[in-house]
């Protein structure tokens, strides 16, 4: 599958082979300030992980505050507010998912892969089934090269929420454009488009694609086996 297509998928993704970032990565943003985890479809890739409006108040009205004014400086684009609220947030309430998920996703955003990786990973000693924060570490590994590691951060995903559409997705592109196997690949498409509440026009037209390479790869073989 030609990479160009993953850089034209528009904005309700964001990531850099936009494939990935387009489809895969929407920034879902952890609303549930407890533990953003397998309920909540957010974060991720993109269609649109984006988060809904509900948020797990503590009951202290200042530490809901400052979460709701960071996630509103999220929506907004103004990321360097919102990184000082939620480290803030997740010095003071540092047993509470949300904060850190969010603050991951941040410096996913800011390309500051390092911190995003410990970061969600801080996410999942302390909500060890994070649906969102496996999703996010997965796309983070990606961008790090460690593909084998992404590959497994997908899978675990899944077996947190096997109904989490984005998962399967990140996956399907990762073992298409980077580990080079189309028929996983196409599996993972399939069941994005399964799971999803409408039918995605592009990874439709991927899942012709592989189709395509898949038959044509068989009918090669059949033939240099005769």
């Amino acid at each position: 599958m030609n990479i160009h297509k993953a850089h034209n998928i528009s904005f309700a993704f964001h990531y850099q082979h936009i494939k990935v970032v387009g489809l895969a990565a929407s920034i879902a943003l952890c609303f549930i300030l407890a533990g953003c985890g397998t309920t909540a479809k957010t974060a991720l890739d993109q269609k649109t992980d984006n988060a809904k409006n509900t948020i797990t108040l503590t009951g202290n009205p200042d530490i809901d505050a400052q979460f709701t004014e960071a996630l509103a400086m999220i929506k907004s684009g103004d990321l360097n507010t919102a990184e000082a609220l939620l480290s803030n947030l997740t010095l003071s309430q540092a047993q509470l998912a949300g904060p850190h998920a969010n603050l991951g996703i941040i410096y996913y955003k800011k390309g500051q892969y390092e911190k995003a990786e410990s970061t969600f990973r801080t996410v999942l000693e302390i909500a060890p089934d994070h649906t969102i924060a496996y999703n996010y570490l997965g796309m983070t590994l990606r961008q790090l090269g460690r593909f084998k590691e992404a590959q497994q951060s997908y899978k675990n995903a899944i077996a947190a929420n096997p109904a989490y559409p984005h998962a399967h997705l990140n996956l399907g592109i990762l073992y298409d454009l980077y580990m080079r196997k189309p028929a996983d690949a196409l599996i993972h498409y399939e069941q994005y488009q399964a799971l999803s509440a409408s039918e995605n026009k592009k990874v439709r037209l991927w899942i012709k694609d592989l189709k395509r390479q898949t038959q044509a790869t068989e009918n090669k073989s059949k033939e240099d086996a005769t």
